[in-house]
């Protein structure tokens, strides 16, 4: 390979991936957390598991803002429900408390 074609190959290389750098630096990261107001007139029990039959720490009111971190299916019944972002101890809340979403927070536990 002639001198000429290296400094061309090196400058070719070096521009990919600079490219590839910027381009990861760029890409916008996913959001910790969602916000979702509870919508039920009787509020939202949390819970330890994602599961009703599990200890209730307490009743969220309607309105009250959650920070939801992820949602999952995988439960006893099958029910979409939601694990509060920053929560300790870590708390659930079913998804039937809010509004229908069309697009869910990410799962929780990807297969």
């Amino acid at each position: 390979m002639t001198k000429s074609a290296v400094v061309v190959a090196s400058l070719a290389l070096a521009g990919g991936t600079a490219t590839a750098a910027h381009a990861q630096e760029t890409a916008p990261a996913a959001p910790a957390y969602v916000t979702l107001s509870v919508l039920d007139p009787d509020g939202a029990p949390v819970y330890a598991k994602p599961d009703s039959s599990s200890e209730r720490y307490r009743v969220d009111k309607a309105g009250t803002k959650e920070r939801i971190q992820c949602s999952t299916t995988t439960t006893p019944s099958g029910a979409r429900w939601f694990r509060i972002y920053d929560s300790h101890p870590v708390g659930w809340i079913w998804s039937g408390h809010f509004a229908s979403l069309e697009n869910p927070p990410k799962e929780c536990f990807p297969r």
